[in-house]
């Protein structure tokens, strides 16, 4: 029961702390300047090519940064999802994990990291909202994947009375997260980069 409540409160740690980081993401104001700054992160350097682009006028460097960077996202997140599926017990060894921790964390492992398959490319629609200058739109998908269906679906799974199937929150909340940003993102297309071609 200990290790139950444990476990709920470092997840809903984890959920809070990614919801306080997103959330102060989607506040910050992106403006051009003539000389590139790269941050070492795909994420900064794909709001940055994408503000810059819309702030040329070129639809289509705009729209060609956002498929490349989703193909990059998508990479890095395949590497990710490989390891975490075929040597969880690997990365666990890391932490000199017990044979309780092996049992619990490596069925995790294995459930969560299905979501890191959409992640990347809710990830870099979150950064092309910013960039465009709708992030209120990364801040309300955001809040509503970790408030509004995370935190939700994991409750009702974890009634279940089995901690596996709490971990299918995660894909559950990356599947409505993904749909909203696409659905963002059309709108987007069609209010902010289609009439650039005008």
């Amino acid at each position: 029961m200990k290790l139950k409540r444990l476990l709920t409160l470092c997840c809903a740690l984890s959920m809070a702390l990614g919801m306080v980081t997103f959330a102060s993401a989607a506040d910050y104001s992106f403006k051009t300047s003539p000389d590139p700054v790269y941050y070492g992160s795909t994420n900064y350097e794909d709001l940055y090519d994408a503000g810059y682009n819309y702030g040329a006028r070129r639809p289509d460097r705009v729209k060609k940064t956002i498929k490349l960077a989703v193909c990059y996202a998508e990479c890095i997140m395949l590497i990710g999802f490989c390891i975490f599926q075929f040597a969880p017990d690997k990365v666990l060894g890391i932490f000199a994990a017990s044979d309780a921790m092996l049992a619990i964390g490596i069925p995790a492992m294995r459930i969560i990291c299905l979501h890191f398959l959409l992640a990347g490319a809710s990830i870099v629609l979150s950064s092309v909202f910013q960039a465009l200058g709708n992030g209120v739109f990364s801040l309300i998908v955001s809040v509503c994947r970790q408030l509004f269906v995370l935190l939700p679906a994991a409750w009702l799974l974890a009634q279940t009375g089995n901690v596996n199937n709490v971990w299918w929150a995660f894909l559950i909340a990356e599947v409505v997260s993904i749909l909203m940003s696409l659905a963002f993102y059309a709108r987007i297309n069609k209010t902010t980069i289609a009439p650039l071609y005008h």
